[in-house]
């Protein structure tokens, strides 16, 4: 056996782990590498705040359709309001696929807040979606819950 094949391929395994170790000694600390994932986390969480900001937002203006008179509308109206609550839930299903995902990347221990209070405020906005779906499809022939929305609406 050729003993000069052995050496030369130790002695470039040898040069090659020496160039490793070395750039990751020069390369970034430990304190770098910590600071890096929670400025990553900050992130996650900042991201999460305006999603919850843009879905408050969006569940506020369908909340207050909730209180308009369905009796005054007519079909283009009612169409745009179905388009609405197709839109609303389509986007509602993305963000509990985004909800699922995040769950699973993430260690249990990890307890993040704001995916907590974006999973609720998907929960409501679908909800009020629901809700509206329900008083101009289902309800708007119903005479004695119009009574009832108008005295409501009339406090």
């Amino acid at each position: 056996m050729n003993c000069s094949i052995e050496k030369k391929n130790i002695n470039e395994t040898a040069g090659r782990v020496r160039e490793v170790s070395y750039n990751e000694k020069i390369g970034l600390t430990s304190e770098q590498i910590i600071d890096s994932l929670l400025d990553k986390i900050l992130d996650f969480k900042k991201t999460l705040r305006d999603k919850i900001k843009q879905i408050k937002e969006l569940s506020t203006n369908l909340e207050k359709m909730t209180w308009y008179d369905i009796t005054s509308f007519d079909e283009e109206t009612k169409k745009n309001v179905n388009d609405v609550i197709i839109s609303t839930k389509d986007w509602v299903d993305t963000l509990n696929k985004h909800h699922a995902v995040c769950l699973s990347t993430l260690d249990p221990k990890v307890q993040v807040k704001e995916l907590t209070l974006f999973k609720d405020s998907v929960d409501d906005l679908e909800e009020i979606a629901i809700d509206l779906e329900e008083l101009v499809f289902d309800h708007s022939h119903d005479e004695e819950f119009i009574r009832i929305t108008n005295e409501l609406r009339s406090l």
